[in-house]
């Protein structure tokens, strides 16, 4: 059989290794770590949706708070480390203060960075900001598509490759990559199809998180997880 690919001959293709299904049993279970436990595995992927004045922006802050100060977040115990906090939206000032009303301290590792991006270059400069800040473990992009470079934001196959390098820049630094995005105008019955754009966007994370409000003022939130227990 020919395995060479069709461009030269001096390429030839290598065989994938396969697992025999006694190989796979008899192998020690995976353990997944977690920057939130249960909730955010670490070198993951997270989307965060909600509307505008949902509270997705503050929900985003106070983990990163959380994180930084080693406190539980939802309940739940966290990995305290650094975090990045990459802002395209607000002002410096408006952060400041309500990263000061939120109790993030001047010596807390919480490292910002405000205004526009430029989007062919902005995942590989995380990723050298990631080698060159020690100890990163959650890195908050508000908002996604000011960040990604994609041309359209409903088209899957863009979106997809998008998130994947995201991802690939998660796997290797063992960071957490949360993206807070926008939601659908209308929410839906089925809250894994409120993203605003493609359905990659909730296919190609970890951990899909959607958060609203009431006319009440009264905020619901839920989870769907590749790893961990959906929160209903």
């Amino acid at each position: 059989m020919n395995t060479s690919y069709s461009g030269t001959s001096s390429e030839v293709a290598q065989p994938f290794q396969f697992m025999s299904i006694k190989e796979v049993y008899d192998a020690p279970p995976e353990d997944v770590s977690y920057i939130v436990d249960g909730l955010l595995p670490s070198s993951g992927t997270s989307a965060l949706i909600g509307k505008p004045k949902s509270g997705k922006t503050t929900f985003a802050r106070q983990l990163a708070v959380a994180v930084a100060q080693g406190n539980e977040f939802l309940g739940r115990k966290t990995e305290k480390g650094a975090v990045l906090y990459l802002a395209m939206e607000e002002k410096q000032s408006e952060i400041m203060i309500h990263f000061q009303q939120l109790g993030l301290c001047d010596s807390d590792p919480v490292y910002i960075r405000c205004g526009a991006v430029e989007k062919h270059q902005a995942v590989p400069m995380l990723e050298a900001s990631l080698k060159a800040i020690p100890g990163v473990k959650l890195v908050i992009i508000d908002t996604m598509f000011r960040f990604l470079s994609v041309k359209d934001s409903s088209d899957y196959i863009q979106v997809n490759n998008a998130l994947e390098k995201l991802g690939e820049m998660a796997r290797s630094s063992e960071a957490h990559v949360l993206t807070v995005h926008h939601m659908k105008k209308s929410l839906t019955e089925d809250p894994i199809d409120a993203a605003l754009g493609s359905i990659a966007i909730s296919g190609g994370v970890d951990t899909y998180m959607v958060i609203w409000a009431n006319g009440a003022g009264v905020r619901t939130f839920c989870t769907q997880q590749r790893y961990g227990s959906n929160m209903d």
